[in-house]
């Protein structure tokens, strides 16, 4: 707003409103952006987790893309890569296959377990979990947090109500009503090995051609 205030929403059970209402507003874009995704099924050597997300979206700066990854088995995943330069991004793809390396395998590990909110699901008990978040920090890799996860998942249990009000507020309490769903950022990097998509795995399966 000019006055440099903002504007919140006060509603019964807020978030499941405003996800009723951001489902039908972003629904048919979303789609419309997975259907230009270049899509391909990777084979692991070794084993990779399920995170209680599902689908792990990942935004990359160098080169600008959106990377997503679902797990859909112990040593299988779809992978999915949608450029910012959508000249290079093209619907309904043949679906191709890429065996990943180990170290290709384990940089997907890293990035799963980073974006669970509070659960991973395996075939076999992970020990090194710990490890595998501490990369994903030292490469960067980091996903905005949920405040109140539990308050999440019970939100589509609870009866919301259609009535909205909108309050003018200063820019400070606004931040403050953000950070009430979602935690806010480190305010420095602390990525010293930024993940790169081999040359193989971004140009080749998933280039424009």
């Amino acid at each position: 707003m000019l006055s440099g205030n903002r504007v919140i929403i006060e509603a019964d059970n807020a978030l499941q409103l405003i996800y009723r209402h951001q489902f039908r507003r972003r629904f048919g874009d979303e789609c419309a952006l997975y259907r230009h995704t270049k899509w391909v099924i990777c084979k692991s050597p070794i084993d990779l987790p399920i995170a209680d997300i599902g689908l792990v979206p990942l935004s990359q700066q160098e080169p600008k893309l959106n990377r997503y990854i679902l797990p859909l088995g112990p040593r299988l995943a779809l992978q999915g890569i949608f450029f910012h330069d959508v000249s290079q991004n093209s619907p309904n793809q043949t679906l191709k296959r890429l065996d990943l390396t180990k170290d290709e395998a384990q940089e997907c590990v890293d990035i799963i377990c980073s974006a669970s909110v509070a659960e991973l699901f395996c075939q076999r008990r992970i020990g090194n979990i710990a490890e595998s978040l501490s990369r994903a920090k030292t490469a960067g890799v980091e996903f905005l947090q949920i405040t109140n996860p539990r308050g999440v998942t019970s939100a589509g249990l609870k009866q919301a109500t259609n009535e909205l009000k909108f309050r003018v507020v200063p820019m400070k309490e606004f931040v403050a009503f953000v950070h009430s769903f979602v935690k806010p950022r480190r305010n420095e990097s602390t990525a010293s090995q930024p993940l790169r998509i081999p040359d193989r795995f971004g140009l080749g399966l998933f280039g424009s051609s």
